[in-house]
């Protein structure tokens, strides 16, 4: 257009600025005669339609594109008239203490908002108190039904609890209001959002201890819990440092319970609790100190919040001693009711002197207890025999480079439990010093293992009844002079603890006794009988450990004149032997004689045992 082209300039700027507007306003127009001229005009046969049509194209792509927009920033909803706030009761908090969450809401809108309800998001460590809750508030879901929220209308709402959680956390609370437009049935909602975050904690928690501890031994310790907060802490947790050569034993508690691993109590305001014990160290050369971690933990609603850390640093403190405890007779292997000497030798190797040493002696079922006091100076404490200063003055210091050895005789116990047993007595060191006052240091040192032989013990006895009244024997008793009266002898082999091998069991009748050619054993073969030596015996290649062996067999007494009045020996020479299987030693057994006198046959007795007429 000649207007566009004539006025839109800058001298129309300046001189005529009306038809230089009006000229800017007819540019799209110019543009558009312009595009048609370059690209339409004596190009096409039906240029100016299809100019038309692409006009026509662009226009609706312009409507596409400003419906879009439209829908894209049109809300239906009064979200941004419908205001919500939630305030903390105060701007600093300590965990464990009171909070109190103030929301306020008001409906600016000029439509009603039905069934509006409040839902929180609350802290995990956050317990509403639920005697200041309004009454339709649900503790399960942490929601809040509101009544009808007409124009204008508005409320505030206030929840209060206790807040726990870990110092220098931030923790969000998240109140949302949701609600349906009078007239439609989309469900709206507003959201406020606020972060807490507490500052302190509660509790204080000191170790209270030597700074220095032994690398192998013992330290005593006490740990003091105290809540400085105006609450109760319902659920507290005090995780012990474990590992690293650290172990903790013999602790008490003045509240809650110690499982090995973890105090767990509950602390009322300005309480203090402490937690005692022996802590154990059995820490590795190349250290030279050790860190003690704790971190106290606050539960609710089933999580753990951590405390301020505490950190206990100690010295290691290195005694050295060289000890041995050995057989002093050098003997690999030995039978029970045996006493033998062992000998310990201590060493003091190290460069701080010790005191107060004891010696003390675990004494397993191997070893007779009793004896061992009588054959030891010493005391028996338990299970434990224990030698120190007050039996033996040389234990009262041991210094640098000083040397002790003493030699104790250990009594053998008659043992039937276990197989193949071997004793090893483990002798512990205890002792003090002055570098770390209130420490015992402890070493453990090792016997060699000696084998234990296996016991058979025989028991023997002459019956004519049975327990239960049952009759084994025939003929009169009392016995009388010249009529026959057959006894039955009953052998009971009982092998203990390993396997022995060629077993040989032995007996002599005595004069006046026959042989009633009537017996029966339980393992191995029958028993022989030779009339010139009047010997009866019985073997079998071996007998299983742990095995009962049975032998039993018949007799016959005639008594003479000269036995009147008298119980008279039927069987004597009563022997036994094996070889041990697992020491390879010889195992001999024997049992006083029998006579007639039946002291295991109360029924048999009560006839009479003596010979008469």
């Amino acid at each position: 257009m000649k207007f566009v082209l004539e006025h839109l300039s800058s001298h129309h700027f300046f001189h005529a600025p009306h038809k230089w507007f009006l000229a800017i306003l007819l540019s799209p127009v110019h543009a558009a005669q312009m595009h048609y001229e370059r690209r339409y005009h004596l190009r096409f046969r039906h240029a100016k339609k299809l100019f038309f049509f692409d006009l026509c194209l662009i226009a609706f792509l312009l409507f596409l594109f400003g419906a879009t927009l439209f829908w894209h920033f049109y809300d239906p909803t009064v979200r941004s008239l419908v205001s919500l706030k939630v305030e903390q009761s105060q701007e600093r908090i300590k965990t464990g203490t009171q909070v109190a969450y103030r929301v306020s809401y008001i409906n600016r809108s000029d439509v009603s908002l039905k069934s509006p309800v409040l839902t929180f998001t609350l802290p995990q460590g956050f317990l509403v108190n639920t005697s200041t809750a309004p009454e339709n508030f649900q503790r399960e879901n942490s929601t809040l039904t509101l009544s009808t929220l007409h124009p204008g209308g508005n409320g505030t709402f206030t929840l209060e609890g206790t807040l726990l959680g870990s110092p220098d956390q931030e923790y969000d609370t998240v109140v949302k209001l949701s609600y349906i437009q009078e007239g439609e049935v989309e469900r709206e909602y507003v959201i406020a959002r606020l972060i807490s975050s507490p500052r302190d904690s509660p509790l204080t928690i000191s170790w209270d201890m030597n700074n220095s501890v032994l690398s192998h031994g013992t330290i005593p310790f006490e740990i003091k819990l105290k809540n400085t907060g105006p609450e109760t802490l319902s659920r507290v947790q005090v995780p012990l440092p474990l590992g690293n050569g650290i172990h903790f034993q013999s602790v008490s508690t003045s509240a809650g319970t110690f499982d090995g691993k973890i105090w767990e109590l509950s602390l009322s305001p300005n309480r203090t609790s402490t937690l005692q014990g022996n802590l154990v160290s059995e820490i590795d050369a190349n250290r030279s100190s050790i860190d003690l971690e704790t971190i106290p933990l606050l539960l609710a609603n089933g999580q753990s919040f951590p405390q301020k850390k505490l950190t206990k640093s100690l010295n290691i403190v290195r005694p050295l001693l060289e000890a041995s405890a050995y057989w002093k007779s050098e003997k690999k292997s030995a039978q029970i009711l045996e006493t033998l000497p062992l000998s310990i030798r201590i060493k003091n190797t190290g460069s701080l002197d010790l005191q107060n040493i004891s010696l003390r002696i675990p004494i397993p079922a191997l070893i007779n207890k009793t004896k061992i006091k009588s054959l030891n100076p010493g005391t028996v404490n338990g299970n434990v025999f224990l030698i120190n200063k007050n039996q033996n003055l040389a234990l009262a210091r041991l210094k640098s480079g000083d040397t002790f050895e003493i030699t104790l005789q250990i009594p053998l116990a008659s043992v039937i439990e276990g197989t193949d047993i071997r004793l090893i007595v483990n002798p512990e060191i205890h002792a003090e010093m002055n570098e770390v006052p209130g420490a015992i240091y402890t070493k453990t040192i090792h016997s060699d293992a000696l084998n234990i032989a296996s016991h058979i013990p025989i028991n023997a006895a002459l019956r004519y009844y049975t327990d239960e009244g049952d009759q084994l024997g025939r003929g009169p008793l009392p016995p009388q002079v010249g009529q026959e009266t057959r006894y039955f002898v009953t052998l009971n082999l009982e092998n203990t603890t390993s396997k022995i091998e060629n077993v040989q069991f032995s007996a002599t009748l005595a004069p006046g006794f026959l042989w009633a050619d009537k017996s029966s054993v339980s393992l191995g073969k029958d028993i022989e009988y030779n009339e010139a030596t009047r010997k009866i015996s019985w073997t079998t290649p071996s007998i299983p450990a742990h095995t009962r062996v049975g032998i039993s067999f018949g007799i016959i007494f005639i008594p003479n004149e000269s036995q009147i009045g008298t119980s008279p020996t039927a069987l004597q020479n009563i022997s036994l032997r094996a070889t041990d299987s697992f020491t390879t030693l010889p195992l001999l057994g024997a049992h006083k004689p029998l006579d007639i006198s039946l002291p295991t046959d109360p029924i048999g007795k009560n006839k009479g045992t003596k010979v008469i007429e």
